[in-house]
């Protein structure tokens, strides 16, 4: 019997490119503010992308989520397939996921 500890495989995007971050249907609350609802985008390597809004529309929060700051209390988070979600900031670091102000 052959086990294996790898995760899913990243999602295919436009062009043929692995996903390299995956955030599906993220939520994050506080108290009954619903500062993130329900976000999904995915990120190839080398792929930029700008999130934009007004002032109080989540950005940060979206970020500190990413990062490790904030718990997602719903939904995926995915780095080269495998879920990062509960990761702690340290650990999100070395892997190479991080945010600066």
């Amino acid at each position: 019997m052959t086990t294996s500890t790898a995760g899913p495989a990243p999602a295919t995007l436009r062009g043929g490119l692995p996903a390299l971050l995956e955030v599906d249907a993220v939520h994050k609350h506080f108290d009954g503010v619903h500062a993130v609802d329900g976000v999904s985008f995915a990120l190839a390597a080398g792929e930029f992308a700008a999130l934009i809004g007004p002032n109080g529309a989540g950005k940060s929060t979206l970020f500190g989520t990413i990062a490790g700051q904030y718990r997602a209390d719903r939904g995926a988070l995915r780095f080269e397939g495998r879920s990062i979600l509960g990761w702690p900031a340290a650990r999100l670091a070395r892997a190479g996921i991080g945010r600066t102000f």
